[in-house]
């Protein structure tokens, strides 16, 4: 589990359009599992699931920071009137670690965007009711 002390926004436009990324710094990275790693991001009371990519380096960019897109700065209910450094980065307090099968289930499962969600949970359905289905045509045929 890695301490998380400092936030910003992305620094790159390109980031806001990829699939729930997260930004980290390259020494964490590795530690989690290298690029595309689903990682679990927890606040004082709320957890997020989110694929980690590795930032540029920058001036005040270092092992306890992080780029995160608006939407999960709500969520783990981080914005608020801190004020920000000479690097673009505001005071949090988060933790980080890497995530289970579950979280990133309940990563799709959840997902704020419904070009994300509902696909994986009609896939999901549909899988579920063709296991179903597949069971009573074999309890048919004993």
């Amino acid at each position: 589990m890695f301490e998380i002390v400092k936030r910003r926004e992305f620094t790159s436009s390109y980031d806001y359009a990829a699939f729930s990324v997260v930004r980290v710094h390259s020494t964490i990275l590795k530690k989690l599992g290298g690029r595309n790693t689903w990682v679990k991001i927890c606040g004082s009371d709320r957890c997020i699931y989110r694929l980690a990519r590795g930032g540029r380096p920058a001036a005040g960019f270092n092992a306890g920071s992080i780029e995160l897109d608006y939407d999960s700065c709500v969520e783990l209910e981080v914005i608020g009137n801190a004020q920000k450094d000479e690097n673009d980065f505001y005071s949090c307090s988060l933790t980080l670690e890497k995530s289970n099968f579950m979280g990133k289930f309940s990563a799709h499962w959840k997902h704020p965007n419904p070009a994300y969600r509902v696909p994986m949970q009609l896939s999901i359905i549909g899988f579920t009711l063709g296991i179903i289905g597949l069971a009573l045509g074999i309890m048919g045929y004993a």
